[in-house]
């Protein structure tokens, strides 16, 4: 029979690798819910803290949409269109397929849960990094 888990930050380490790579530097990343975290099938989800002017890379994926929720702070969303500013208490879902990213373009640190449904594992998304992403997003922000 199966039981109730609890994860958290406090529990689960942060993917140190993960924060080294391109893309991804200096994010803080705890991936809580998976088919390899928890046993759980059709649904993943991360926390992640963007520190001060910190993006994370504008991607995209095929295999399932994502939702978006910030905890704390706020930052501009990237995507296919103008960048769009998100706050605390708001989530958002970008389709499967669209390019997107997110900018913490402010002094203080944000804080974002992330969840993928229909999928397993983070590796089924079929992840796929927009190339010139920095380019694009001066761009955006540019404007």
């Amino acid at each position: 029979m199966a039981h109730m888990e609890k994860r958290s930050k406090e529990t689960t380490p942060w993917d140190e690798e993960l924060s080294k790579q391109p893309g991804w530097e200096g994010l803080k990343i705890w991936w809580l819910i998976s088919r390899e975290e928890t046993g759980t099938s059709g649904i993943a989800m991360n926390v992640v803290e963007f520190p001060p002017q910190r993006a994370h890379e504008v991607h995209r994926h095929q295999n399932a949409p994502e939702l978006v929720y910030i905890e704390e702070g706020c930052g501009l969303l990237t995507h296919d269109g103008p960048p769009v500013r998100i706050e605390a208490g708001e989530v958002a879902i970008h389709p499967a397929g669209e390019w997107h990213g997110f900018y913490n373009d402010t002094d203080a640190v944000a804080k974002m849960v992330t969840v993928w449904p229909g999928i397993d594992r983070y590796g089924d998304l079929r992840y796929e990094a927009l190339p010139d992403w920095k380019k694009t997003l001066e761009e955006y922000t540019r404007a």
